[in-house]
């Protein structure tokens, strides 16, 4: 890293040293958690060259200046944020602007998770669902490995940083498919295979969704099996646990078995309890981890701070047989009486809220988008289980939903502990163009946002400092990250200038294509990436690779 840099013996002779940026006068949080301290900091090439406090503790050299300079009065300095848990590998090779998540200050992004890994599927009709956005842009799956994806991820560009988890899941389907069984000595050994490979390409662990097809067909043996390769290198497990509602405390229970049975850093998904009667579990489930670190284990996790989450509309309703299969093979059963009317019976049998169950992409019925399944009901003179499950037909079961399930109360609970860290659990897109008429959700644009906006300033639970702490050495830490996360002399120069007294989000659910405020400057390996608010053509993100 520091081979990188100008040699400053070299420069003593000189009577002027340029340097590129200039960042004047700003408030320094460096990542650390530590209280901020007002100072001058320079930027050479793609690294910080050095930072020269202005409270009289450092001595600026008078010799050292710069070609450009970022008037930052008023305004926080802080690391470029890390979101360690995001579906951008869906749509990179389509929108490599990354719009929704530089303009939230984002600089780094980790990608396959969930078990679902882009940059190793192919063009087999198993992958269907995954295909729904390169399908669109007219792009060819025409890479096996994760390294060749890498390629053409850096051939297009990105605006920001990716590091890619290997997913589970995806290699089950490309070993198995979606059957309903458990892998034999040799379809398990391929796995094992493909996930060393990936390691092998640059990933930086592997990742499960365990409530996911064909995830949810893996036992604890299994899992066991391929998460132990990351057993003495560096690398972290990340598991989308089995269940998130009734079975929550069993599922941990699952996740942190197999994360010391391997032996490897753990990182719960999204955590959260979803459904009423389960609110509450969280303090559980964090005892739970303190018991797992106490024993020896690191375990962290992350969350989105929003009390609705989004997913498949096949997942949140259908039981778990009639889930199964390709989407044909679901769309057949729904449209057989006899199966359709074993499956309401099922859904009926649970505390459905249809008024708050709201359809989040439609594609071929974009006019429910943001509707609820009763008002979609009412519209169409059917009852809510039926209006839905003739949606999930017409929609080829590519329909997602929002489901207004987690409690205010749990998202302050797992943020007041300082080993849960921030991931919006989104996929990267623009303002415009293709499939920027899908209907997200607004964490897509406004998670790190929302977290200063609403956790910060109006409720008073943590601190500016501990935030970007959150944001940004824990994630780095947990990734590997030697030369990001912090400010300081000889890192990246992956860096986000805010209005610490205005930074706010302002999607909605309603409007959830909605840029936050109070967002300076952006910069990601040395390049300005927003300028005065606004995103600039750059494409300075690269694919951090161990």
């Amino acid at each position: 890293m520091a081979n990188d840099l100008p040699d400053r013996s070299a420069q003593e002779d000189s009577r002027l040293m340029l340097a590129d940026i200039r960042l004047r006068n700003g408030l320094v949080y460096d990542g650390s958690g530590a209280v901020p301290y007002r100072a001058d900091m320079y930027i050479v090439g793609d690294s910080i060259y050095e930072i020269n406090r202005n409270d009289g503790s450092s001595h600026s050299r008078d010799r050292l200046d710069a070609v450009s300079a970022v008037d930052c009065e008023g305004f926080a300095i802080c690391p470029g944020f890390i979101d360690i848990h995001t579906h951008s590998d869906f749509a990179l090779l389509s929108n490599g602007q990354m719009t929704s998540s530089i303009m939230q200050g984002v600089t780094t992004e980790v990608v396959g998770n969930c078990g679902v890994s882009m940059g190793l599927i192919t063009d087999d009709p198993v992958f269907r669902h995954e295909r729904v956005r390169t399908d669109a842009a007219c792009i060819p799956v025409s890479w096996s490995r994760l390294s060749e994806w890498f390629d053409r991820v850096e051939d297009v560009g990105i605006a920001c940083n990716i590091a890619s988890l290997v997913g589970h899941g995806t290699v089950r389907k490309r070993v198995i498919g979606l059957a309903n069984r458990r892998a034999d000595a040799a379809e398990l050994y391929r796995m094992q295979c493909m996930l060393a490979g990936a390691l092998s390409d640059g990933a930086i662990g592997i990742s499960t969704g365990l409530e996911y097809l064909p995830g949810a067909y893996a036992d604890t043996a299994e899992q066991v099996s391929l998460v132990e390769l990351l057993r003495g290198r560096s690398g972290f497990y990340a598991t989308h646990v089995r269940n998130e509602g009734d079975s929550l405390v069993e599922s941990i229970a699952e996740a942190i078995d197999v994360a010391e049975r391997a032996t490897v850093p753990l990182q719960l998904s999204h955590h959260k309890a979803e459904g009423a009667k389960n609110w509450g579990k969280v303090a559980a489930t964090l005892a739970m981890m303190d018991s797992a670190r106490a024993r020896g284990l690191d375990v962290l996790t992350d969350l989105y701070p929003y009390e609705a989450f989004m997913t498949s509309l096949t997942t949140i309703l259908l039981p778990a047989w009639a889930n199964q299969g390709s989407s044909s093979d679901i769309a057949r059963r729904l449209n057989d009486r006899a199966t359709r009317a074993q499956i309401i019976h099922e859904i009926n049998s649970h505390d459905v809220h249809w008024d708050t169950l709201r359809i989040g992409t439609a594609r071929n019925q974009r006019s429910a988008q943001g509707m609820s399944i009763s008002g979609l009901a009412d519209q169409a003179n059917k009852t809510p289980v039926d209006a839905a499950l003739d949606l999930i037909v017409s929609e080829d079961c590519s329909v997602s939903a929002l489901s207004y399930a987690m409690s205010p109360y749990d998202i302050e609970q797992l943020l007041r502990d300082r080993h849960t860290m921030i991931g919006s659990d989104g996929v990267a897109q623009t303002l415009n163009g293709l499939l920027s008429s899908d209907h997200t959700h607004p964490r897509t644009f406004g998670t790190f946002a929302r977290i200063f906006n609403e956790y910060v300033r109006d409720r008073k639970l943590i601190s500016f400092e501990e935030a970007v702490r959150r944001m940004t050495s824990l994630p780095a830490t947990r990734m590997g990250l030697k030369d990001r996360g912090r400010l300081l002399a000889g890192m990246k120069a992956d860096i986000t200038i805010v209005d610490a007294s205005r930074f706010a989000d302002t999607a909605t659910y309603v409007a959830p294509r909605q840029i936050p405020f109070g967002l300076r400057t952006v910069i990601v390996n040395g390049r300005i990436s927003v300028n005065n608010g606004e995103q600039t053509d750059e494409l300075a993100g690269r694919v951090l690779r161990y």
